[in-house]
């Protein structure tokens, strides 16, 4: 089992590897701002009342790359995901703040 929370640099290099979902956990205002530079596999509001319901559809033999902005829910998602038995989930240290401060680009949505 592979839980834990990891730096920009390992999060960017496992992102492109064809076996991980990138899975974006923000909100939907967070969500059509930007997002981590290019890809997102899957986008799910942690704060939709079916969240849970849709999460457990999940597949939990997969690797699962999560983040959210600061890292909160994604703290609380990878404890969540560790005890209903997922087995390969890493969460993106400091969210896209911590994105940034490896200085790593965002992609901004045009106006």
């Amino acid at each position: 089992m592979t839980i834990q929370s990891i730096s920009a640099v390992d999060f960017k290099n496992e992102m492109y590897d064809e076996d991980v979902i990138v899975f974006d956990v923000r909100t939907p205002e967070e969500h059509i701002q930007f997002w981590i530079l290019p890809k997102v596999d899957l986008y799910m509001n942690m704060y939709e009342d079916d969240f849970f319901d849709e999460l457990w559809k999940l597949d939990k033999t997969k690797k699962y790359l999560i983040y959210c902005w600061h890292a909160n829910r994604t703290g609380f998602l990878l404890n969540y995901m560790r005890n209903t038995g997922f087995e390969y989930v890493k969460d993106l240290a400091g969210g896209t703040d911590g994105w940034l401060e490896a200085w790593f680009e965002l992609v901004i949505k045009e106006t």
